[in-house]
């Protein structure tokens, strides 16, 4: 999530349609699997996170905003071992 977004976006303006709809669709998907985990204190910051992604990536915000927050939201689910989706746990 976010790598190929620089190739969906630029300049604020759709280049890749056909990539552009699977950032929105991935960040969706995102979004649902973060809302059905159970009640846990990192869920409402996950929740938060997906959302600044999703409005990001809709807005069409810079290659690098996008990349940042995609990373963010990667770094802090592995910090959570019970969820099953971390690497190494």
């Amino acid at each position: 999530m976010g790598v190929d977004y620089p190739e969906a976006v630029q300049g604020g303006q759709i280049a890749d349609q056909g990539e552009y709809d699977e950032q929105l669709e991935f960040s969706a998907s995102v979004r649902a699997m973060i809302g059905a985990l159970p009640g846990r204190p990192e869920r409402g910051g996950l929740e938060a996170a997906a959302a600044r992604l999703a409005a990001a990536i809709r807005d069409k915000r810079p290659g690098d905003e996008v990349a940042a927050i995609a990373g963010d939201l990667r770094r802090r689910v592995p910090v959570i071992p019970s969820l099953g989706l971390c690497r190494g746990c």
